[in-house]
């Protein structure tokens, strides 16, 4: 190969590893100090209206257990599998 071809060889390798180097600060730096808070949430709520007397739908949703999981917890003994 000619000496121009490994010369740009050579920078361009060493462009990459500077690309790395950067990319790898940066990451460290949002992982120390966070990201910034910015007030485009806000903005979207205040011109958001809600309709009148709609409520929002619940977050969570409770599943009740059987009588005999809650009798096998509150005896302390673990339940055996349906299969057996």
């Amino acid at each position: 190969m000619s000496e121009l071809t490994l010369t740009v060889m050579r920078l361009g390798f060493l462009a990459v590893l500077w690309l790395f180097v950067i990319v790898a600060v940066q990451v460290i730096r949002s992982d120390l100090f966070g990201t910034r808070v910015t007030q485009r949430g806000s903005r979207r709520e205040a011109g958001r209206q809600q309709q009148p007397g709609r409520q929002q739908a619940p977050r969570q949703q409770a599943a009740p257990r059987s009588s005999a999981a809650s009798r096998a917890a509150a005896s302390g003994a673990t339940p055996l599998p349906s299969s057996w």
